[in-house]
């Protein structure tokens, strides 16, 4: 903005302000929009203006003319983008506002889930990366709206269908966004929603009634999720009970509801997963527009016979025991090209000529590609698929599941049929397939997969669901992401290793209020008809811990700090005198065992790793470093014997930490612990390190040398939500 121009408005604003209760937007100036198109600025003329309704007109480079009528009413402001032929250059728009009242602090409501507030000291930028958007170096959100504090509470926000970047100093924001017309011609009227409120100050944060009030304004189309969502404290993915070949279900099913008493049963979410017969298809007769009545599911490798009836009386069985229950409604856009009725004009294309490829399993033929949502044949199809799917199995099941709906990247464009935003399309798609579920009955829930925090440019498409169901095996780096998009609904996550990677779910519950995940058909494969008795003790106990918990919905600090511990500063290690060495060291001919190591993955954390001589965590895994088993209960030791007796002066314990991240040993090193040696048939602890601080080094000398030809480290308690010990150096000095 013109400086002269910014010094008359503010100007008007003081006298504006004189006497005012709390502060307001002032909005209403033709000035306060610009256009840009290659960099050139596009000069604006006022053609109209009465009643908050204000048009302008531009002369486009070329010839032709650009309209830009914006309507504002009760905080709320629309915008209509009229072009008198194609744009295919880089247009943007950039809207500023001006407060009454200076803002002392913005809340970015970030893209990891922490609504993060920030002193106004000078220009704050922040960024909803979307279509239109090429990223910069603002800090991303996961929601295209901010939170500005002073004497009172400002909000601004746009809608979620383009990209949008704020500029905030204490006095002025500027929002602003593109149109790529060199990738997307801007050839029909494009509309934009921008929300001004301002009020009061607040209880707390203020971050409750802000994201409330931006759900309600730029998305009031869409529906809240049903009640029931909340309720949810364990969830479930049924991949057709894997080694059991679809049998399983019933047994598995009628397992968990012995386990359970019928109030808790509620509280549980199962989702029937494999049914179908091939990606892209899923029993779906488009022409007919009706399900099949019968087919064979993963027809390549297991064969599995099931039919319309077969799908009810398993949904069925499950609610009449108490559970909720879901159905896989598909995997993201994902179509077979392998399979019948494979439609290669439906990919997504790239104007490179790429195309996106997923997942293949045993329930596929070939390579998958990811359908084009911009495509209206596609759309159309999934929602004629949703429809029949209702038709058929509306009444006995509570919602359906879509899958891996990250394949669409935001920022992608589809080159054909004809140029389009595909992330914006996508979006599109998600909130209709919404609303279809919504009218159909409003008890039913539809889940989308988005995945965020494992790919950094992975929308929100949740925010116009009813929720997530994620397939991220309830990885700890992915939940603070799902939070906000979530906002209204639910964070959920699958783990098709409900006890190989338990410390994962653990860490969801404990840290975020997340369901207790557990599954069938894949990877652990052993659903609660297999579960030993240790399975049933580890998942129904952390059910207990779920069940009195909430669930988090927003981080009001770093979530690299999650789970956590405050860490104090390492304790010295010695110079080793000329006679001393370490003995417990295998170069030196020692051996190390454990009460159990871990191994996952081909990879593996053994005893002897933890005597090489390494004390950072290079090579961590990868022939360096002990950790104890997974699922295995507290204590746990690590010993060392000697060749023959050594005297001992001193011992180092250094536990996994990583100095200046979040992996440090607050979060994943051990706590207390005995240092022991042989006594009789038995141990006697020579050390005792009883205070439960995160530490990463300690260094025990002991006031008089003692003999032995062993040792061991008890580990009784550590940081890490999964309860493993973990070693990266234990070392034992003495004279040669």
């Amino acid at each position: 903005m013109p400086q002269a121009i910014r010094c008359v408005l503010l100007t008007l604003l003081t006298t504006a302000a004189i006497g005012a209760a709390e502060p307001r937007w002032v909005l209403d100036r033709p000035e306060n929009v610009a256009l840009e198109l290659d960099g050139t600025a596009l000069p604006l003329r006022v053609t109209s203006r009465a009643a908050g309704a204000i048009v302008q007109t531009v002369d486009l480079p070329g010839g032709g003319q650009l309209t830009v009528r914006r309507q504002l009413r009760d905080g709320v402001e629309t915008w209509r983008i009229e072009p008198e032929r194609p744009v295919t250059g880089r247009l943007e728009v950039r809207r500023t506002a001006l407060l009454s009242s200076p803002a002392r602090s913005v809340t970015l409501f970030r893209r990891d889930g922490w609504a993060r507030p920030e002193p106004l000291a000078g220009t704050v930028r922040a960024e909803y990366r979307f279509a239109g958007l090429p990223p910069s170096e603002a800090q991303p959100l996961a929601l295209p709206t901010v939170l500005l504090r002073g004497d009172g509470d400002c909000t601004v926000g746009s809608d979620p269908r383009l990209g949008t970047r704020f500029e905030c100093d204490g006095q002025q924001v500027v929002v602003s966004w593109s149109y790529l017309g060199d990738r997307v011609p801007l050839a029909a009227p494009e509309t934009r929603t921008l929300v001004w409120r301002s009020g009061p100050t607040a209880a707390g944060d203020g971050v409750v009634p802000a994201l409330d009030r931006w759900f309600a304004d730029a998305l009031p189309d869409v529906p809240r999720g049903p009640a029931w969502l909340h309720d949810i404290a364990m969830v479930s993915y049924d991949y057709l009970s894997g080694v059991d070949n679809a049998n399983g279900w019933e047994r598995d099913v009628r397992a968990l509801a012995a386990m359970l008493p019928v109030a808790q049963r509620k509280r549980v979410a199962l989702c029937f997963h494999g049914w179908y017969d091939c990606l892209g298809r899923y029993t779906y007769d488009q022409a007919a527009d009706r399900l099949d009545a019968k087919w064979t599911a993963m027809a390549r490798t297991r064969k599995v016979a099931l039919s319309r009836e077969e799908m009810r009386h398993r949904l069925k069985l499950a609610r009449d025991l108490g559970f909720r229950v879901l159905i896989y409604f598909a995997d993201g856009l994902l179509q077979d090209s392998g399979a019948a009725g494979y439609h290669a004009d439906w990919d997504l294309v790239d104007p490179a000529g790429g195309r996106i490829t997923g997942w293949q399993g045993p329930d596929t033929w070939s390579t998958t590609y990811a359908r084009n949502p911009a495509n209206p044949a596609v759309a159309a199809w999934y929602q004629g698929y949703l429809r029949a799917l209702l038709k058929a199995y509306g009444d006995v099941t509570d919602g359906f599941v879509w899958d891996e709906t990250f394949y669409v990247r935001a920022g992608a464009v589809a080159a054909r049929p004809r140029p389009a935003y595909a992330d914006r399309a996508m979006l599109d798609l998600v909130a209709s397939l919404t609303r279809i579920v919504s009218s159909a009955n409003t008890r039913l829930a539809f889940l989308s997969s988005d995945c965020q925090g494992i790919g950094q440019d992975i929308p929100g498409y949740a925010m116009v669901a009813h929720g997530t169901y994620q397939d991220t095996a309830c990885s700890p780096a992915a939940w603070s992401y799902g939070l906000l998009p979530n906002w209204r609904n639910t964070l959920w996550s699958c783990n098709w290793w409900p006890f190989g990677r338990l410390r994962d779910t653990r860490y969801g519950v404990r840290n975020y209020g997340t369901p207790v995940a557990i599954s069938a058909g894949w990877e652990d494969d052993r659903g609660p008809s297999r579960w030993s008795e240790a399975d049933r003790r580890a998942i129904l106990g952390l059910l207990a811990e779920r069940l009195a918990r909430a669930p988090v919905r927003y981080l009001a600090r770093d979530p690299a700090g999650i789970g956590t511990l405050p860490v104090s500063p390492n304790d010295a290690i010695p110079t080793p005198a000329a006679d001393e060495v370490n003995w417990a060291a295998t170069s030196r001919g020692a051996q190390g065992t454990a009460s159990s190591c871990d191994t996952y993955g081909g990879l593996a954390w053994s005893a002897d790793w933890a005597l090489d001589g390494v004390r950072d965590d290079t090579g961590w895994c990868r022939n360096h470093g002990w950790a104890s088993g997974a699922g295995q209960a507290l204590p746990q030791w690590l010993a060392v014997r000697f060749e023959q007796p050594r005297t001992l002066r001193r011992f180092v314990v250094i536990t996994y930490d990583r100095p200046g991240t979040s992996e440090s040993c607050g979060k994943w090193g051990i706590l207390t612990y005995d240092l022991q040696v042989p006594d009789g048939d038995g141990w006697r602890s020579v050390v005792v390190q009883a205070k439960d601080q995160a530490q990463g080094v300690h260094v025990h000398t002991l006031a008089e040398p003692l003999t032995t030809s062993a040792f061991r480290l008890l580990v009784r308690s550590v940081a890490a939500d999964d309860g493993q010990a973990r070693l990266l150096q234990l070392e034992a000095w003495g004279p040669r």
